[in-house]
Order: C-alpha cells, then structure tokens, then sequence
C-alpha cells in the first residue's frame, strides 16, 4: 500500500507570518494537532499544538502578538506519497513522530499521514509495533499524576 492510499488529503497549511492565536484558533475548529507552514508554496516548517504549549505558552509570548515563524519546528520529516507505507512508519518510528506530511514528486504539500491513518488501514501488527516504538520514551521515568 501506498502513503497516498492512506494520507489525510487537502492538508490545512498556513504562512509563517500567521499568528499563534489564528493557528490555534484554526486547530481547534478543526480539531487537528499539527499544521504545516509553508512559504512560497514550499514545506518551511510546522506547527505542533505542543510547540505553541511548550515554546510559546510556557514562555508567556502574547499569542496575538508572536508569528508562527517564532516557534515552528523548522527541520520537518516527510514522506512521498509514491512511498511505500510501511516505510514511512519506518520514518515514524525512526524520529518518534505522529504526523507526516506528504509531498508530491515536486516537492508540494499534497496531505497529512498520521499514526491514526495508518492504523485504519494497516496490519495490527504494523500499528503497534509502530506505536510501541514511537510511544517509548513515554514509559520511562513515568509517573502518575
């Protein structure tokens, strides 16, 4: 099967002047936790909901005030939609990643690949093997709240 088979299509994407308060707004209307930024058509970055926690709240940045471009992970891991999906789990699990966008042959956004994706339409055993090794860190030094 093919990443293309399984991805999210139509990725919502914005630029990277957008304002953190415009991001989340559009996060939570669309219920999505990861958004990518791009600049003249091209993956510059993306925006997790626990960047804006960790990188922008945390620090007490005005959210009407600081641009995504402020806070964004810059370096983005992708995948091709012509891939193999059971490769790009590999690059998942690799890098401890959730989400992956998607590019074309020409390098332009064209979805979203998620561990939820996969896991519609995968093996079981791809799913929690992949779970278990991206979820990892996780269960060491953990404790209950």
């Amino acid at each position: 099967m093919k990443v293309r088979d399984a991805m999210h299509r139509h990725a919502f994407s914005v630029h990277p002047n957008t304002t953190l308060s415009a991001i989340s707004e559009t996060m939570r209307v669309h219920d999505i936790g990861a958004i990518p930024i791009l600049e003249d058509h091209k993956l510059a970055g993306i925006i997790t909901d626990r960047d804006i926690v960790v990188r922008a709240f945390f620090n007490g940045f005005n959210p009407t005030e600081v641009m995504v471009r402020d806070i964004m992970t810059k370096k983005v891991i992708s995948c091709r939609e012509d891939e193999n999906l059971q490769y790009a789990v590999k690059i998942m699990e690799k890098n401890k990643i959730r989400r992956l966008p998607v590019l074309d042959e020409s390098n332009f956004l064209v979805g979203m690949l998620s561990l939820g994706d996969v896991a519609h339409v995968a093996s079981s055993q791809l799913i929690a093997g992949a779970l278990m090794t991206i979820s990892e860190h996780h269960g060491k030094n953990h404790k209950a709240l």
